[in-house]
């Protein structure tokens, strides 16, 4: 295997490369991975028994959170004990606003629409708030994105760290199933592959950070400033 995942002492679990890679003209593949789980977009009409089955989205909170939390639980649910264990093992952050803010709203209702366990509920919303991607392939004729699955837990990929300069991209497959991931750039043994968690590499710095802490509750502002936000910094 090319890769692998490692544990750092100062951020968790990240992938490295395990020998010194080159990408050739079109991109080395790297990995070919299946979802644990795809949750479907709590409104779409994508069959799904876990969905279809689970109480319907509480109407105290249709504007108030993202039916997609709804949705995310009780897929959860529907999973044997082997995948519910996998999925509980990702990295997640109870203490931020986005997770108080759903355990406020949840709840009042949490009696009334079957969530036996508040903790559970908020734990596995912040499991895929900060980790499940989303399942969107390329329309089979290559123009412009194809069927919306939803969003993906993936034991590998869904490990990878951001960067504004990314030294590898991911494609989902055209049956919402895997994760196609392939190298973009060169890459020595033990470096620590990663991809980009927004769409908005184009945009200034700042930009770039508000989408990240929104989406995602991080800053990305380490002390090492990469090459690609350089002579482009917030103003003082």
């Amino acid at each position: 295997m090319l890769l692998r995942v490692e544990t750092t002492q100062d951020r968790g679990r990240v992938v490295v490369a395990t020998a010194d890679l080159q990408p050739g003209v079109i991109g080395l593949q790297l990995l070919a991975e299946t979802a644990i789980i795809v949750v479907p977009p709590y409104d779409n009409r994508i069959p799904s028994t876990a969905i279809d089955q689970c109480p319907r989205f509480p109407e105290e909170l249709q504007s108030k959170m993202d039916p997609n939390f709804w949705a995310s639980y009780w897929c959860y649910k529907s999973q044997p004990d082997e995948i519910q264990a996998m999925i509980r093992d990702f990295y997640t952050e109870l203490d931020c606003s986005t997770a108080k803010t759903i355990r406020r709203l949840v709840t009042p209702v949490a009696k009334v629409y079957d969530v036996t366990d508040i903790d559970e509920f908020v734990h596995i919303s912040m499991v895929f708030h900060f980790n499940a991607v989303t399942v969107n392939p390329p329309s089979s004729d290559g123009h412009g994105a194809g069927t919306n699955y939803g969003r993906g837990l993936f034991e590998i990929a869904c490990r990878m760290s951001h960067s504004c300069k990314p030294n590898c991209s991911w494609i989902s497959s055209q049956d919402g199933t895997q994760k196609l991931v392939r190298l973009i750039a060169p890459v020595k043994q033990g470096e620590e592959l990663t991809i980009s968690y927004t769409d908005c590499l184009l945009l200034p710095t700042h930009t770039r950070r508000q989408a990240l802490l929104r989406s995602k509750n991080f800053c990305c502002n380490s002390g090492k400033v990469p090459v690609r936000c350089e002579g482009n910094e917030l103003p003082k």
